[in-house]
């Protein structure tokens, strides 16, 4: 499993949040994830580098809220966007890229938001006014 240095969930009680983000540049993701952990201190955050591994980790354990890469090696955030709501249809997708021509794509892969790259916490909390699910405890 490849996780990200930077993926250290503090220990929170059972019930907080859980959100992930996946990146398959490692200093991006590291980025996202200091930037998720500073702006949701209630959440558990883990990051990947790879679709699979996210996957994996989203069969074991419910995802409230998936902040995905849309390039991914081997892979693509718009169709592990769509695995993940299979896996749970109560997930909120935001989609994290710097290219905005991405936009529409990701609208039409039922993503709630789409933030640009590099993630900063006022882009965070913006992009969470917009979640289709509400998830208690998360900010």
């Amino acid at each position: 499993c490849q996780k990200a240095a930077a993926d250290m969930p503090q220990i929170l009680p059972d019930g907080s949040p859980v959100v992930i983000a996946v990146d398959d540049e490692s200093i991006i993701l590291n980025g996202n994830l200091r930037v998720l952990n500073r702006t949701l201190p209630k959440a558990e955050v883990h990051g990947f580098l790879t679709a699979p591994d996210a996957l994996d980790f989203a069969q074991t354990r419910q995802v409230d809220v998936a902040f995905l890469d849309v390039e991914l090696q081997a892979s693509n955030g718009l169709v592990l966007a769509g695995e993940l709501e299979r896996l749970n249809p109560e997930i909120n997708v935001i989609i994290v890229s710097s290219h905005t021509q991405y936009m529409d794509d990701a609208m039409q892969a039922n993503a709630c938001g789409f933030l640009t790259k590099p993630l900063k916490q006022e882009k965070v909390l913006q992009g969470l006014q917009s979640l289709r699910h509400p998830v208690m405890g998360l900010l």
